[in-house]
């Protein structure tokens, strides 16, 4: 007897039953308004700084290797709020994916360098916008594609059931996601050459073999090198785009930076015009930032590690 098996068949029940689980939550949030959502996102935040997890830990540890400057106190402080804005992105970004694009476009309240974004993506050269981890960038996607069809990269989630329903979520938004391979890659190249837009998460931490050591908020970190690759080879324009959180459930403020700077031949300028991009954003709303996020793990050789 012949047995044919499946992916799906292969997948633990446990693992189904979570994802379900998780889409219900997200589908029940969604009906709530986004006050509402920031209050569960604010509780949730705070149950992370008490709890001591390793998120906090971790967010501590960063806060103190980009603001030496801080105080013990100052740094606890700055703490809490980070873990209670990354409880807001986690509920809200669950709640965004549920929406329409036009109660998503809706909690938009401004939106700075909209011009400069439209002609952009108007341009043959091709757009690559950076996309750090600040605030909710799931709640950008409506945004950039009322203007233009892009193209990004794409790591299926860990609970393998929700990567159709994630999939099937962010193709609505008119965007084409890539697997995070040479595959990937090579359809980023195939956009910008076309003169289209692509999406980078720049701030994520690469391979060792797909990047090069470069200052970060005073620290050598690891940066990855895609993005000025494509750029360097494409001559494609650049620009930062983030989504401010504004207090009370009002909604955001997006901004769209130039970042042209990173176009450049030299390895180590580009990646120092890059990561000082993304510190310009962070520093603005430091608190939105994803601190949790180990993102000093690698280290060069013979320096001691930090986590």
């Amino acid at each position: 007897m012949k047995i044919e098996s499946t992916v799906a068949d292969l997948i633990p029940a446990a693992e189904h039953i979570k994802a379900r689980a998780i889409i219900w939550f997200y589908q029940l949030l969604s009906l709530l308004s986004l006050r509402s959502i920031q209050r569960i996102g604010t509780v949730l935040g705070r149950l992370l700084w008490v709890s001591r997890s390793r998120m906090t830990k971790t967010t501590v540890t960063n806060l103190r290797l980009c603001f030496p400057e801080l105080s013990a106190t100052e740094i606890d402080s700055l703490a809490q709020k980070s873990l209670i804005e990354t409880g807001k992105t986690i509920v809200e970004t669950g709640a965004c994916w549920n929406w329409s694009l036009e109660k998503c476009r809706s909690v938009i309240l401004s939106i700075e360098g909209e011009t400069l974004f439209a002609e952009r993506c108007k341009s043959e050269r091709g757009l690559i916008l950076l996309m750090p981890h600040l605030s909710t960038w799931e709640m950008l996607h409506p945004i950039l594609t009322a203007h233009t069809h892009f193209t990004a990269m794409y790591k299926p989630p860990k609970i393998r059931p929700l990567d159709s329903w994630m999939q099937a979520v962010r193709n609505r938004a008119s965007a084409t996601m890539v697997p995070a391979n040479r595959k990937g890659v090579s359809e980023l190249m195939k956009t910008l050459k076309a003169g289209g837009c692509i999406v980078v998460l720049p701030d994520q931490e690469p391979e060792r073999e797909s990047g090069t050591f470069a200052p970060f908020f005073g620290v050598e970190t690891l940066t990855m090198t895609l993005v000025h690759g494509l750029a360097i080879k494409t001559g494609a324009q650049l620009l930062e785009v983030n989504a401010k959180r504004l207090p009370n459930g009002e909604g955001f403020n997006v901004v769209f930076r130039d970042a042209n700077a990173v176009n450049t031949e030299d390895a180590r300028a580009s990646l120092t015009a890059m990561n000082a991009v993304i510190e310009e954003a962070v520093r603005e709303i430091p608190e939105q930032y994803q601190w949790e996020y180990k993102r000093f793990k690698r280290r060069p050789e013979g320096k001691a590690h930090f986590y």
